[in-house]
């Protein structure tokens, strides 16, 4: 694998500081992706790309308190520092969000969710 190919927010620590990695890198990045999906936010937004130091020290995006638990589980455990706890993408997305129940809610418009409180009306 290439290192340090990606984009920084969505990169895994092993990735960040050049340790040697594999396909559970792409793992903690789908984590960061169903943490934006959820929020509908950017993960790190407010941080410069030169802060990647951060994001290897434990850091990861705050789950908001509204978030599934079953969800935000699949988010922690991709996110974990050791690779090898990290779940096996498959078996997360089918026994994982498979528990995951939708609470009904008001439609989305851009830059709405459950992290800005701004829905369509």
């Amino acid at each position: 694998m290439t290192a340090e190919t990606g984009t920084i927010g969505y990169m895994a620590p092993e990735v960040l500081i050049g340790l040697p990695y594999d396909h559970k890198c792409d793992v903690y990045s789908f984590g960061i992706c169903l943490w934006e999906i959820y929020s509908c936010s950017i993960s790190y937004s407010g941080l410069s790309p030169h802060a990647s130091s951060a994001m290897y020290k434990s850091r990861r995006p705050e789950i908001p308190n509204t978030c599934p638990s079953a969800l935000a589980n699949i988010m922690k455990q991709c996110w974990e520092d050791d690779p090898k706890k990290r779940p096996e993408i498959v078996l997360k997305v089918s026994n994982g969000l498979g528990r995951v129940n939708p609470e009904p809610t008001l439609p989305f418009y851009p830059g709405s969710g459950p992290v800005t409180g701004r829905f369509w009306r």
